[in-house]
């Protein structure tokens, strides 16, 4: 459900999580447990960086079509 709503994959939330000691092992399942300490102290890490701005309004991307081989669209396979 985490992945659905962020649109990232359950492979990246799921290592993310889990370096951050967010997923838990119990009785032959995962689950998710964030501590408000750890998620404050994670909250402080980021208010301390300082992040590159970006203007939106310059960013020129388009997603890949499949099976679409255009000039900006090229074809891979894997």
């Amino acid at each position: 459900m985490f992945s659905a709503i962020t649109s990232i994959s359950t492979e990246n939330c799921m290592e993310t999580l889990s370096s951050y000691g967010f997923i838990k092992y119990w009785r032959q399942g995962h689950f998710v447990c964030a501590p408000r300490k750890g998620v404050e102290a994670r909250l402080q890490e980021l208010h301390a960086k300082k992040f590159l701005i970006i203007n939106p309004q310059l960013i020129n991307w388009q997603p890949r079509v499949k099976g679409k081989v255009g000039k900006n669209n090229k074809m891979f396979t894997f």
